[in-house]
């Protein structure tokens, strides 16, 4: 989460990988960081307990979702 937010502060494309348990912790974080708009890949729980046959195709997803959202272009940022 906090490497995300470090790299887009530095202009760097960034997707946070969060699971739903953590999406309002995530969102809240991001916010305080003035970086209310950082975009987020939401996985299902427990991903660290599944399979590697579980884990493919939610990964699969999870790849598309990343990729998607690092070429779709930036929100408008305030004028300071």
């Amino acid at each position: 989460m906090r490497d995300a937010i470090t790299l887009q502060q530095r202009g760097i494309p960034a997707v946070a990988l969060v699971t739903e348990r953590f999406v309002s912790l995530a969102q809240h974080v991001a916010r305080g960081q003035g970086m209310p708009h950082l975009p987020l890949v939401v996985l299902p729980p427990q991903v660290d307990f599944m399979t590697p046959e579980e884990l493919k195709p939610i990964a699969d997803r999870a790849f598309e979702d990343v990729a998607g959202k690092l070429v779709a272009p930036a929100p408008p940022k305030r004028a300071v």
